[in-house]
Order: structure tokens, then C-alpha cells, then sequence
């Protein structure tokens, strides 16, 4: 009984820490951080740098995080999400996002597109 006492209390312990570790960046930041990825990727892709939107979550009606406009080489993401994510996470939307400059749907080609994008550091 005293094993699985101190295990749930490790447990929750670590979800504490890992939810404290998660929210130390506001969404002001989180949002620099986004730019600055996608930044990244747009140098690594060598392509132009689209403009970024934020919005809430009435923009996503289907539930996604985000979304690229190759017409307008516009990038919008749903901010109520995004300050949920870990910075790994907000990486890998970036990554996300710039590789629909190069395929609209998620095929292997779009998955291999981004990664080797995040893989090239």
C-alpha cells in the first residue's frame, strides 16, 4: 500500500512540476517563439517569411491548431492552444506550417518535408 501511496504522489509530483515547467512562458512569448521558429524554417527552406496571425479559437472551426494561406503567404495560428504547448511542441507547429508552403495536404511528402526541416540543426 506504501508503494503505491509514494508512486501516485511521484506521479503527481511530477505533473506539477512538468505543468509549472510548461506555463513559465506567457502567451507573449510563446508567439515570439513561434515567429522565431518559423523564422528558422523559412532561412533553413530558404523562402520568404509569411505573416503571422493570431487568433482565437472561432477562426478554427475544425479544431486545428493552425493553418497556412499560400495565396496570401499568410500563417494563422489559434492562440488559445498555442499557450498550451511545450516549446517543442510550438517548434514542430512552426515546422508544421512553412512546410505547407511546399504541399497543401499531409502526405509522405509534407511529412518528409518537415522533418528534415526540424532534423537539419
Amino acid at each position: 500500500m506504501k508503494e503505491k501511496n509514494l508512486e501516485k504522489e511521484n506521479y503527481f509530483k511530477n505533473l506539477i512540476k512538468e505543468l509549472k515547467t510548461n506555463n513559465m512562458l506567457t502567451l507573449g512569448e510563446r508567439k515570439e517563439l513561434f515567429k522565431t521558429y518559423v523564422k528558422e524554417a523559412c532561412q533553413k527552406f530558404k523562402i520568404s517569411i509569411p505573416y503571422i496571425n493570431f487568433y482565437t479559437i472561432e477562426h478554427f472551426p475544425d479544431g486545428e491548431d493552425g493553418h497556412f494561406h499560400p495565396d496570401e503567404c499568410k500563417i494563422c495560428v489559434d492562440e488559445d492552444k498555442l499557450k498550451y504547448l511545450k516549446e517543442e511542441k510550438i517548434k514542430e507547429l512552426a515546422y508544421h506550417e512553412v512546410a505547407h508552403a511546399f504541399r497543401g495536404d499531409h502526405d509522405k511528402d509534407f511529412w518528409n518535408i518537415m522533418k528534415n526541416g526540424m532534423d537539419s540543426d
